[in-house]
């Protein structure tokens, strides 16, 4: 089996695998926002629409930006439930992780 090299193995350990550490260490309920692990099952219409896309062969990198239909339906209903017109949507990026997932460039 491969080892990590000596320089890996030198890193600091990561700062949110410290947070992980102390957040399972409580007592009680805690929900884990730290890595963006929800705390509800996958709704059938996102499971049906992975679904979908990858019978259709939708499974490729997109731009870094996000898909445009996605970020264009997004900017709709930033709009409709702020009732704020936050602008464009081809100023908006969609990001495939937790931490700032959604925001204006």
């Amino acid at each position: 089996m491969p080892s990590l090299s000596a320089h890996a193995r030198g890193l600091p350990r990561s700062g949110i695998r410290e947070i992980m550490d102390l957040a399972w260490a409580m007592d009680g309920p805690v929900i884990g926002l730290h890595v963006g692990e929800p705390s509800f099952a996958t709704p059938a219409h996102v499971i049906e629409g992975a679904r979908r896309a990858m019978a259709e062969g939708q499974t490729r990198y997109v731009s870094n930006a996000g898909i445009p239909e996605l970020r264009t339906a997004l900017a709709g209903k930033v709009a409709r439930v702020s009732l704020a017109d936050q602008g464009s949507s081809t100023r908006d990026r969609v990001k495939p992780r937790a931490p700032n997932p959604i925001r204006p460039s």
